[in-house]
């Protein structure tokens, strides 16, 4: 039985560590929003092409496929505006499960050498 347990565990934590798939180091427990949660929820880390992103004075601009602006200022740096381990953009948006919650994005990832 004790060996069904653990091969049991052991096919949680590989399918777990699929689902985050190239967003896994992300999800490494060190990146978290300003709020202190990790970066990564059930939704996970999306990586988005560099077009959803914009550079300003006061921060990264994201935009959502809805069309919903997000700002991740610039005194965010390393609790939810992070430098990306690869080249990619990547944005982690997270909605509560109540009815009515706003999204709020908790982490943007910019790669290294585009952010300010």
């Amino acid at each position: 039985m004790r060996s069904s347990v653990l091969a049991l565990s052991g096919l949680l934590v590989a399918t777990i560590a699929l689902a985050h798939g190239d967003a896994q180091w992300i999800n490494d427990g060190k990146y978290k929003g300003r709020d202190g949660l990790p970066c990564c929820d059930e939704q996970d880390c999306i990586r988005y092409s560099a077009d959803r992103f914009r550079k300003t004075p006061e921060g990264i601009w994201f935009m959502t496929e809805d069309g919903e602006p997000f700002l991740m200022p610039w005194t965010d740096r390393n609790k939810g505006l992070y430098t990306s381990e690869n080249e990619d953009w990547w944005a982690c948006v997270y909605t509560a499960k109540y009815e009515g919650a706003q999204p709020q994005l908790r982490c943007v990832f910019v790669p290294p050498g585009r952010g300010s």
